[in-house]
């Protein structure tokens, strides 16, 4: 994509486990990974300033609803324990969540 307004071309990144993946990254705004290896979803974190600091909307989609509902035991408190790790990256960084 080009031009301000638009958001970068995704980049292909095998993480450490051999997953790969398409992130996109836009600085402040959001980031998009599309998860394209089994289980198939696209995760688009947004960030949105608030007057109480910065809110983080978190939407998961998976391409196959089947699959979605038999991993969700798994899924579930696997996101609950990323956003932990998150908020606890966020305090030890800056002293207080804005």
């Amino acid at each position: 994509a080009t031009g301000k307004d638009q958001p970068p071309d995704p980049q292909s990144v095998v993480l450490g486990d051999g997953i790969a993946v398409d992130l996109v990254v836009e600085p402040g705004k959001r980031i998009v990974i599309a998860h394209v290896c089994p289980p198939h979803f696209q995760l688009c974190i947004t960030l949105v300033p608030s007057a109480a600091g910065t809110l983080l909307h978190w939407q998961q989609t998976f391409a196959d609803a089947s699959v979605a509902q038999a991993i969700r035991h798994i899924v579930e408190p696997a996101n609950e324990q990323n956003l932990d790790r998150l908020s606890a990256e966020l305090w030890s960084s800056n002293g207080a969540l804005a």
